[in-house]
């Protein structure tokens, strides 16, 4: 269990709303029990210079992992572009992992062109476990606190180098998480409303501007009440996206050899540490006396009482992110640095 309970009932009221802003909100009505279920899909798109997209999406129902990539590059005009994207994901009983890392390049002397790619990783949980102890009493009320967990870090960052400012030639990235979650019982802070979590919502963007890093940490404590001897059950999904594009848009103010460019843009969402269940902080019973060797067993024997963090990265995981870093660094130059070639 957690040494200390965090300390974050006063924002939860604030923080409820944002799974809606996502699209990830969960039904707010309560139940006793659903049938538990995991899923995870990844999905990845390049474009250069409006040919048909190269995409790929990979889907999972049940416990596991998928990765899903796309790359796209192409001269055309005068111009070179090459954009790549890789999402993954994966879920087990208790967490979530997910990660998309790409970028996109385009350089040359060319006149009108577009390199883009996207990335979108998912995860949901569902399931559902019975609280036990020596002392818990059948059909007496009571209340439990546990603990969510997510960490991650989000990374965009571009450059254009080569070209005035103002002739047409721009980048743009952007980085995104949300997360969703849902217990079918009430919440001991809000009378009458079911336990729900946004947990949160971080966005980073940059274009013609410098790079923009979030490293988002949340454990969130939340207390519901129940009755002993029914099961509690609880719905929970999070999404990381990212995109990347780079171009030159104004025909009347074409390149010309003496004025070649070098655009690039990137985006890393690096959540392979998790959304996890932290475990059960507490069950006390209905005069507040605190109820000791609690067991929180799933259907298949898993016990929420402890906390369910994901295990460490597979090492495709550690590469993603390895290849995400050496791409930032490739387009470490800051959009403030315009230049005109000699």
């Amino acid at each position: 269990m957690p040494a200390a309970l965090p300390s974050s009932k006063a924002h939860l009221a604030g923080l409820a709303p944002l799974a809606l802003v996502a699209g990830l909100a969960l039904s707010s009505a309560p139940s006793l029990a659903q049938e538990s279920g995991m899923g995870v899909w990844a999905t990845s798109t390049a474009t250069a210079f409006d040919q048909p997209p190269s995409s790929r999406t990979e889907t999972l129902n049940r416990a596991g992992a998928v990765s899903a990539a796309a790359r796209a590059g192409i001269e055309d005009g005068g111009m070179s572009g090459s954009a790549w994207s890789t999402a993954w994901g994966a879920v087990g009983t208790g967490h979530m992992q997910l990660q998309t890392v790409g970028g996109a390049t385009l350089s040359g002397t060319g006149t009108i062109g577009e390199v883009s790619t996207a990335a979108e990783a998912s995860a949901h949980l569902a399931d559902t476990f019975l609280i036990t102890c020596p002392s818990c009493v059948a059909g007496t009320q009571a209340t439990v606190t546990f603990v969510l967990v997510a960490q991650g870090d989000l990374f965009v960052d571009g450059s254009l180098s080569g070209t005035p400012q103002g002739l047409g030639s721009r980048f743009s990235a952007y980085a995104s998480a949300f997360s969703g979650f849902s217990m079918g019982a009430p919440d001991v802070e809000f009378p009458g409303e079911p336990v729900l979590d946004g947990l949160f919502k971080s966005e980073s963007y940059t274009s013609f501007g410098s790079d923009s890093h979030d490293r988002p940490v949340w454990r969130g404590a939340h207390t519901a009440s129940f009755t002993m001897g029914d099961p509690l059950s609880f719905s929970w999904e999070a999404l990381v996206r990212g995109q990347a594009s780079a171009g030159n848009f104004d025909e009347g103010n074409a390149m010309t050899a003496e004025a070649a460019f070098n655009t690039n843009a990137a985006f890393n969402t690096n959540f392979s540490t998790g959304f996890y269940w932290g475990g059960i902080y507490e069950v006390r019973d209905s005069s507040g006396n605190l109820l000791t060797g609690i067991t929180a067993l799933n259907g298949a024997g898993v016990d929420y009482a402890r906390a369910l963090a994901p295990p460490v990265p597979e090492p495709s995981t550690a590469l993603l992110a390895t290849l995400g870093a050496l791409l930032l660094l490739v387009v470490a130059p800051r959009a403030g640095h315009w230049r005109r070639p000699a």
